[in-house]
């Protein structure tokens, strides 16, 4: 049986049974605008379950729910279930979104590649 748990902008967290699998939209959003791109949701699912084992390589623990083997499925990632700390990390290397659009002036013309990213939380 599968119970809904939580809904983000990119992911959703079901309960399958005794495990939680994470799993990924295609969405894309910014400036108020969202919209789908077939593909990425499974692209972020891969970078996602790469990164986190390259965590944990390093000794950082992930919530990655290996006990069945491989976390990574077609349909999601295998986790374990905790209460989470919700954080937004946003890494700009191009001017987009609330950079152009949200000022009477824009701070940078749109497309303006940064010699250094900007990090927003």
């Amino acid at each position: 049986m599968t119970q809904h748990l939580i809904e983000g902008s990119s992911k959703i967290f079901e309960q399958r049974g005794p495990q939680v699998l994470m799993r990924f939209k295609d969405a894309i959003h910014g400036a108020q605008r969202a919209s789908s791109i077939q593909g990425t949701g499974e692209l972020r699912q891969e970078f996602t379950y790469h990164f986190y084992r390259y965590l944990e390589s390093k000794g950082i623990r992930t919530h990655l729910d290996e006990s069945n083997g491989c976390a990574l499925t077609g349909d999601g990632i295998w986790v374990r279930k905790l209460n989470p700390v919700k954080i937004e990390i946003l890494v700009r290397n191009v001017a987009r979104g609330h950079w152009v659009d949200a000022h009477k002036v824009p701070v940078f013309a749109g497309g303006t590649v940064f010699d250094t990213p900007i990090v927003e939380f």
